[in-house]
């Protein structure tokens, strides 16, 4: 295992020879291009987390059916207006997982023919120190959402942003954490795991 950011594909390829190495996993390659010279020189190829929309060899994303199985949750409960908080920090080409989950959330609102109010939706820094601004945003708009999907690594900055704009959680707003939390707290977040096996 090791970090390519600054070698091409042809010398990760010349590398892996040297090592006499035929099988090789991928994380993360920021273009098609790894996966498309790598195939052609490897027995197997597997790419985890594929930044790209071209797939030239084997891809797989963690816990495809996260963001479906937490809309019908919320479907059940009767939610229409749903808003989502994600976390791509400044650059979303880092997290191609939360972009997929972003995308999914878009699809499945519009299969149900549910709107998504553009204000709705706001992207996290990596640190949330633009939380407030987001809450603010969200919550600007005519009629505000009913429910926040939120990454896990938000909680500890939302609810103190929550409680300084006067919001109750459980009663102004639900929230939803998209990961779990070994932090406690009040009232109790509702979450799905991130675990494929557990999810």
């Amino acid at each position: 295992m090791e970090n390519i950011t600054n070698k091409s594909a042809l010398e990760v390829v010349e590398e892996l020879k040297c090592n006499c190495i035929s099988n090789c996993i991928i994380v993360g390659a920021m273009n098609y291009e790894y996966g498309k010279v790598l195939s052609a020189q490897m027995n197997n190829v597997l790419e985890l987390l594929p930044r790209h929309s071209l797939s030239t060899c084997v891809s797989i994303i963690d816990s495809p059916l996260m963001t479906s199985m937490q809309l019908e949750y919320l479907f059940n409960l009767g939610y229409t207006r749903i808003g989502y908080i994600h976390y791509c920090g400044i650059d979303i080409s880092r997290y191609p997982i939360q972009v997929a989950r972003l995308m999914e959330f878009y699809r499945i609102m519009a299969e149900k023919g549910l709107p998504v109010n553009k204000q709705w939706v706001f992207q996290c820094t990596e640190n949330c120190s633009n939380i407030e601004e987001g809450i603010e945003q969200i919550f600007a708009s005519l009629q505000a959402p009913q429910v926040l999907i939120v990454p896990g690594y938000s909680l500890k900055y939302l609810y103190p942003a929550l409680k300084k704009k006067g919001l109750k959680i459980g009663k102004d707003i639900a929230i939803f954490s998209c990961d779990e939390t070994d932090e406690e707290f009040v009232p109790e977040i509702t979450h799905i795991t991130n675990n494929p096996r557990e999810i």
